[in-house]
């Protein structure tokens, strides 16, 4: 969907980061983010993965994006279910269904943490999740099992 929407995907991580989370709900929740900043940025729109640990431990990744931004109106509004922030525009990929971000909400809620949501209209859109700290690994699987064995 990136090359057809002419949008640059870029991987900025600030350190290798490790969650004791659900794999399976974790690829789902970037998938569903980087999704919508491909879907919402024009051609020659930039999305960007972040990943990283903030001082207080928590775990933080999601995607900062070049496209349309919302007001805080549409930013409620992007997380209620089957409703879109902007229902007249027309992506890459048409209208979606409106789960993408409540989907994320949900599964981060599962893990304990929080959706974070920092946007501008017409100039873009950060959002991304933080998982708690005691979400963190000290180190990796392999080394963890490793110890154990």
């Amino acid at each position: 969907m990136a090359g057809r929407a002419f949008v640059s995907i870029m991987f900025d991580p600030k350190q290798d980061v490790f969650v004791n989370a659900d794999e399976r709900s974790v690829k789902q929740m970037l998938l569903n983010l980087l999704s919508n900043a491909v879907k919402y940025s024009g051609p020659g729109g930039i999305a960007v993965i972040l990943l990283e640990v903030a001082a207080n431990d928590r775990v933080i990744y999601g995607v900062k994006d070049t496209g349309l931004g919302m007001t805080g109106e549409e930013q409620q509004k992007a997380l209620e279910p089957f409703v879109q922030a902007g229902q007249h525009l027309e992506t890459v990929e048409g209208n979606g269904t409106g789960l993408g971000l409540p989907i994320v909400k949900g599964l981060i809620d599962a893990h304990n943490g929080m959706l974070r949501i920092e946007s501008t209209k017409g100039v873009g859109s950060k959002i991304w999740v933080e998982f708690p700290a005691e979400r963190l690994m000290r180190t990796t699987p392999a080394k963890a099992a490793a110890a154990v064995a």
